[in-house]
């Protein structure tokens, strides 16, 4: 910092870094420090005040970050005309030039990225015809914001996102704006006084992603099925979206609301939509939901319908469906096929979910606090599934919840979490304690050890709370001398006063323990959790010898085949062959060619020896040295022709 107290500064300086605190911010450094800094291209300051004239400032700035610029406006003699960044997060902007007087003196024709987020005393976007570039736009909680300037039309040919998110007081957008042919992505999540999009929206030919989370919009424009771009729509927390009001008689005081369901028709590119904490009831789910074949990510989480009718088995590339705290949720018609993640937390009516056997790749399940679940029809069956959380799931009988974890004890890479105090009667060792200690015994025979599944019954001290850190692991070989520790692949879990069961498995691949080797594992769920009960079952496979006699007659019977093959030509000319062959004797019937014998002596000398020269005359030069030496069995089974369709005999 002393350098430019004292004026000075270097003529190679390219980037230049000067931070301070809010708490100490610099407000003691000349402008003219700079000056000497002529090849300046990069410089970041943070809570930082220059005084004096900016006339001998660098004037060759490519990148300026700013956070915390103390002035109310861009002094005029700053010269930014190189500029292609500026970020001025957190400033104490209130206009970007104060005036028409005040604005630069050239366009910033070179800047691209512009970011005045969390200004909070910003209240109108700049004049955009000065930035007829600009690339990307972040205004960013500027909550004093209430307009966006008309001249943003200018940038239809280069604006490609437009981020207005948490600019509470932003209630309508300019018609300019639906003229951004270029625009891909448009957020304005958080604008709560944000009420309607017009029906231009349409126009938006190049939008890929339209996030209006939390606004008060009450409809989306029917025109947005002209997005065949659209790829992500994020609606979350409009409770207002389904209501279209309507007046109903003269006196124009009277409104009544009346209800329609979002229309999706035409978002075929649709790959994610979120439509949680909608206030969505049976009738309101949109009717063509099943149809958007491209969707891969669908939230419906915190809504109210009670039957989900949807046919999900048309969603041929869904992957994640999210159905947390739908409280009235009790019946589902179906899931799709290439689910990954499936998650009905705290749907407190929900008695049974459609069946998971088709659900081939499922990768994680979440029901925790589903109170009335009483079945999960197909979970003990599929062998992909690494995550289970059941926590709360009383109702489900402990017969079945036994059967998920016996046939989990190999697939389950992560974790089983189930209500339960006591573990299975097929653990095969357990310990009143959070380890366990073990010889590893004599496998079967023709068996090799895989793995092994840890089980503990747990209790939290706290209700209903989230565990400091995911389940860990701690594996000691005492024989070896060996250590590991792993955590599980899940994440935090909800830990709770009721006994719980916890079962995960871990491949022997990454502990290569054998036959004597005397292990400690040992369960760690944190301070707060306490470990009543662990068990631990080796898992091993079966090693299948297939005897040498039949290996050796298996690679002869291959050898045979090869060499069988070898002898016939391509499987196109025998094809060929046939056809021509067919050809020639219609032809012979209807009295237009020579006998068919004749035809094929000419093909034996012509034709053939093209495709098949060498094994032809290797069939030959066999043949007579068996009928030299008597061959019987050449006699009796004749001779191997090269090619199936034509016989050596005479015709």
């Amino acid at each position: 910092m002393k350098l430019f107290v004292q004026y000075q500064g270097t003529d190679a300086t390219e980037g230049l870094s000067l931070k301070a605190e809010v708490t100490t911010a610099v407000d003691n450094l000349e402008a003219k420090a700079f000056s000497n800094l002529r090849k300046l291209r990069l410089l970041q300051l943070s809570h930082v005040a220059l005084n004096g004239s900016y006339e001998n400032f660098p004037k060759g700035l490519r990148w300026l970050c700013w956070v915390g610029f103390p002035e109310e406006s861009v002094p005029i003699d700053l010269h930014l005309r190189s500029l292609v960044v500026m970020d001025m997060q957190k400033s104490n902007l209130k206009r970007l030039w104060i005036n028409d007087q005040k604005k630069p003196h050239e366009y910033l024709k070179e800047l691209k990225y512009l970011d005045l987020s969390q200004a909070i005393q910003l209240t109108e976007t700049p004049d955009f015809s000065y930035l007829p570039n600009l690339e990307k736009l972040f205004l960013v909680n500027c909550q004093r914001l209430v307009k966006v300037h008309k001249s943003i039309e200018v940038l239809q040919g280069s604006l490609i996102l437009l981020n207005l998110s948490g600019c509470i007081k932003l209630g309508e957008l300019p018609l300019e704006l639906y003229t951004l042919k270029s625009l891909e992505t448009l957020i304005l999540s958080g604008c709560s006084q944000l009420e309607r999009l017009d029906d231009a929206l349409g126009e938006l030919k190049s939008l890929t992603t339209l996030k209006a989370d939390d606004t008060a919009l009450t409809q989306i424009p029917s025109s947005s099925g002209q997005l065949k771009k659209l790829k992500e729509l994020s609606l979350h927390g409009c409770m207002e979206l389904w209501k279209d009001r309507r007046y109903t008689h003269s006196d124009e005081s009277s409104q009544v609301a009346l209800l329609s369901p979002l229309s999706l028709n035409g978002l075929n590119c649709l790959k994610t939509l979120r439509l949680g904490s909608c206030n969505l009831p049976d009738e309101l789910v949109p009717a063509n939901l099943g149809s958007l074949s491209s969707l891969e990510e669908l939230d419906l989480q915190g809504n109210h319908f009670r039957n989900l009718q949807t046919d999900f088995a048309g969603l041929l590339s869904l992957q994640i469906l999210k159905l947390d705290n739908c409280s009235r949720l009790r019946s589902m018609f179906s899931l799709p096929k290439k689910l990954r993640s499936f998650y009905a937390r705290n749907c407190t009516v929900l008695e049974r979910i459609p069946d998971l056997q088709e659900c081939s790749v499922l990768q994680s399940l979440h029901l925790t606090n589903c109170y009335n679940l009483v079945e999960t029809p197909g979970l003990e069956g599929l062998k992909t599934v690494g995550v289970i959380h059941m926590e709360m799931c009383n109702s489900i009988p402990y017969s079945h919840r036994e059967r998920i974890m016996q046939g989990w004890a190999v697939a389950a890479h992560g974790g089983i979490f189930v209500p339960g105090s006591s573990l299975p009667d097929w653990v095969n060792f357990k310990n009143e304690t959070r380890s366990i200690s073990f010889t590893v015994p004599e496998p079967t025979l023709n068996s090799d050890l895989v793995g092994f599944t840890v089980g503990t019954t747990y209790v939290s001290q706290e209700d209903d709370v989230m565990s400091a850190y995911s389940p860990k692991i701690t594996l000691k070989n005492q024989t070896k001398g060996d250590g590991w520790s792993r955590n599980l692949a899940t994440d935090h879990i909800r830990m709770y006063r009721e006994e719980h069961i916890w079962q995960g498995f871990f491949s022997n691949e990454d502990f290569l323990l054998e036959t004597g080797d005397q292990v400690q594992v040992s369960v760690d769920f944190g301070d707060k959790v306490t470990i009543l009960k662990t068990g631990l079952t080796l898992a091993y496979r079966k090693v299948i010898e297939v005897p040498n006699e039949q290996l050796t007659e298996t690679d002869d019977g291959v050898d045979n085949e090869l060499n069988e093959n070898q002898r016939r030509p391509p499987r196109g000319m025998e094809i060929l062959l046939f056809f021509v062959l067919l050809i020639l004797k219609i032809l012979h019937v209807q009295q237009l060619l020579v006998p068919p014998c004749k035809a094929i002596e000419w093909m034996k000398m012509n034709l053939i020896p093209r495709v098949c020269k060498s094994n032809f005359q290797e069939t030959q030069v066999q043949d007579q040295d068996n009928a030299e030496e008597g061959d019987d069995e050449s006699v009796s089974r004749g001779a191997k022709s090269p090619c199936p369709y034509i016989s050596h005999s005479k015709q």
